[in-house]
């Protein structure tokens, strides 16, 4: 097992967040609000995974029936996320992160 690598905890006006970095895993512990807790209870909001090419994986996440529930651009303008409706089959949504730094060439559209 690798060691930890990074770890650092701030406060938020929501609450506390830490985070850990090890290898090429990064977790991201947020402390939830009242009402977000009180609605959905204890346990896992999301798992954010990176891709090259988000218009790709968001066709093959909807394909498999999962909706698409938002998408937006990184503060900055450096790359873009989306969220997907997975907890009916996996109980966590996913979060899809695309960064301009790594993102694979899109081919020109006709």
């Amino acid at each position: 097992m690798g060691s930890i690598e990074r770890w650092a905890k701030r406060r938020q006006s929501s609450g506390l967040s830490c985070w850990l970095t090890s290898g090429n895993i990064d977790a991201e512990f947020l402390q939830p609000g009242p009402d977000l807790l009180e609605e959905k209870g204890p346990g896992c909001h999301h798992i954010a995974f990176k891709t090259k090419n988000l218009t790709e994986r968001n066709r093959y996440l909807e394909d498999k029936g999962h909706r698409l529930l938002q998408r937006g651009e990184f503060d900055g303008g450096h790359g873009r996320y989306a969220y997907y409706d997975t907890v009916p089959d996996l109980g966590v949504m996913i979060e899809l992160l695309e960064f301009d730094s790594d993102k694979e060439v899109q081919p020109k559209q006709a």
